[in-house]
């Protein structure tokens, strides 16, 4: 059991009864010989969801959806005015 912390990125493995576990080593920490399946890697985000290591790359479109909510929220208090 360990702490997970926003921003760090952890590895999933599937066991051979097919439950998965996240942890905090990677196949190279194994030396490339994990004593499970290694499904992927995956940031955990402030939010507590997951992204995918093969997306880490991808824009993040977090201030643009944020900037939109603001702005709405703007109208609605001048509109109540």
């Amino acid at each position: 059991a360990f702490k997970r912390i926003p921003g760090k990125v952890y590895h999933l493995y599937r066991r051979g009864d097919g439950r998965t576990y996240f942890s905090m080593l990677s196949p190279a920490d194994w030396k490339e010989a994990p004593p499970d399946t290694f499904a992927g890697s995956y940031r955990l985000e402030t939010d507590y969801s997951w992204t995918p290591a093969e997306r880490l790359d991808a824009a993040d479109d977090t201030g643009q959806v944020v900037q939109q909510l603001l702005h709405r929220m703007l109208l609605r208090q001048k509109r109540q005015r």
